[in-house]
């Protein structure tokens, strides 16, 4: 890496992820650096499993702070550690989430690169509990309407100004699900520019326990709540995603059933929404729902235009 000025620094909040913990650690220490340009807080709520051991290993570790302080929570956590911290650039990683080599590298190099750039992000994996690939965020080049209907950045994977994160004033702490969409949502409000790089800059773990996949209804309630709070209404694919969770979709092995069938009622009464749903999902499920849709309405027989 070229010699640099620039300070970046990156927070992980924690919460007896100890399981986890050390795989995230060591993404961020390892990162190749040719100066002392990196900044890392580990923000833990005073954990009661094995992350007291964990942490114990890295207390006095080189450009790391290790501080355990109680919180009211994720947002509290990491509003924290942007307080104590110093770098003009910042990011988080969750204790369960992994950094890839190169990307502090690369980040910053971008940032030196593009002076007017407020917010960079970059490509994701998903990964399993023993770290094994699932497959990839659909992230996409930044768009108003990709941003409202969906959450287009995968949160590790994003770094930010401090200078744009004072504007908007931090993380809204009464969030527990959708607080880095909210966040990412604040910025567009706020006029960041935002550069999208095509390069996998982190990972994602997914598994039975985490926030996304336990929160069903709550997770959507908030969502929607946050919307009309920030923009003033809700966006068509977060109706169409609120009235595919009440169909109890979370948890069906029927899912893409579920999806095809709510799909088609939402767009039978909103047919000018169809190109904004196309938009999120799967090019197979684009052939069944026209199919669906046409058995109802000829007219939606010229939406096969979407698809081909």
């Amino acid at each position: 890496m070229k010699s640099s000025t620039t300070k970046i620094s990156i927070v992980t909040p924690s919460y007896n992820q100890g399981e986890f913990l050390e795989e995230s650690l060591r993404s961020v220490i390892d990162q190749e650096l040719g100066c002392s340009t990196l900044q890392y807080i580990i923000q833990d709520n005073c954990s009661t499993d094995i992350t007291s051991e964990v942490l114990a290993r890295y207390h006095g570790a080189e450009n790391t702070h290790v501080r355990i302080q109680s919180d009211a929570g994720q947002a509290d956590a990491l509003n924290r550690g942007f307080r104590y911290s110093d770098g003009s650039i910042l990011g988080w990683i969750n204790s369960d989430d992994v950094l890839l080599p190169g990307a502090v590298e690369t980040v910053v190099e971008a940032f030196e690169d593009n002076p007017s750039v407020d917010v960079i992000y970059g490509d994701a994996f998903f990964i399993n509990k023993t770290g094994v690939i699932q497959g990839r965020y659909p992230t996409s080049i930044f768009s108003e309407k990709l941003l409202l209907n969906t959450c287009i950045l995968s949160q590790p994977s994003v770094f930010f100004r401090r200078s744009i994160y004072d504007k908007v004033g931090g993380i809204r702490d009464d969030l527990h699900y959708c607080l880095d969409y909210n966040l990412w949502l604040k910025f567009y409000q706020a006029g960041a520019n935002f550069l999208y790089i095509k390069k996998p800059l982190s990972a994602t773990r997914i598994y039975d326990a985490t926030k996304s996949a336990t929160g069903g209804e709550k997770f959507v309630e908030e969502i929607r709540s946050m919307l009309l709070d920030e923009v003033g209404y809700i966006p068509s694919c977060w109706e169409l995603y609120y009235e595919y969770s009440k169909e109890k979709g979370f948890c069906s092995k029927e899912k893409p059933i579920k999806f095809i069938m709510t799909s088609c009622r939402f767009l039978l009464d909103n047919p000018g929404e169809i190109s904004e749903v196309f938009l999120f999902i799967s090019h197979k499920a684009k052939y069944k729902l026209i199919n669906q849709l046409a058995m109802f309405r000829a007219p939606y027989r010229k939406h096969y235009s979407y698809i081909k």
